[in-house]
């Protein structure tokens, strides 16, 4: 993908949601190389929260995260980008704005086909999905910001996606 005389490579580890630890092992070495043998300028690790919190691994997940993102190399080069429950709560947000806490992706998948009567996560889909939600791209952004930048209760427990940092990132290119 070219975006502005920007190249743009993705490469996807699907699959592996409840492996979150050997990606980090990649990135750290990906962070560890010095910065003219790289083949990236930018890393974007693009999470669903729901396995985390299910498995029970949230700290470890929190704790390695901080880890990564303390390492020099990967100031203004190393972005979460987080959805909880997953990422079909980003795709609600093009419908509507809400935080309440879904606790798992299901319930999200659920109040997706009410929007998107022919969703189904799977690869097929995953091409078109892009395309139905585009129209309303700019909703969702609006949503996701305001949710994410509401003032929380310590322990509050919400769902939200960080999505739209992507974009933003994405866009400033």
């Amino acid at each position: 993908m070219n975006t502005q005389n920007h190249e743009i490579s993705i490469e996807p580890k699907l699959g592996h949601s409840d492996a979150f630890e050997k990606v980090f092992e990649d990135i750290e070495e990906f962070l560890d190389t010095p910065k003219d043998e790289l083949p990236y300028d930018l890393i974007f690790y693009v999470r669903d929260m729901d396995t985390c919190y299910r498995q029970k691994k949230i700290t470890t997940y929190k704790k390695l995260k901080k880890r990564l993102l303390s390492k020099p190399k990967a100031k203004n080069r190393l972005f979460f980008i987080e959805s909880r429950p997953c990422i079909e709560f980003w795709f609600l947000l093009h419908f509507f704005k809400t935080d309440r806490l879904l606790n798992s992706c299901s319930e999200a998948e659920k109040q997706l086909l009410s929007h998107l009567i022919k969703y189904k996560k799977n690869e097929q889909y995953a091409r078109a999905v892009y395309n139905d939600l585009r129209p309303l791209l700019e909703i969702a952004l609006e949503n996701a910001d305001e949710i994410n930048s509401k003032k929380r209760q310590p322990g509050e427990q919400y769902s939200y996606s960080e999505i739209n940092e992507l974009y933003k990132k994405l866009c400033a290119l």
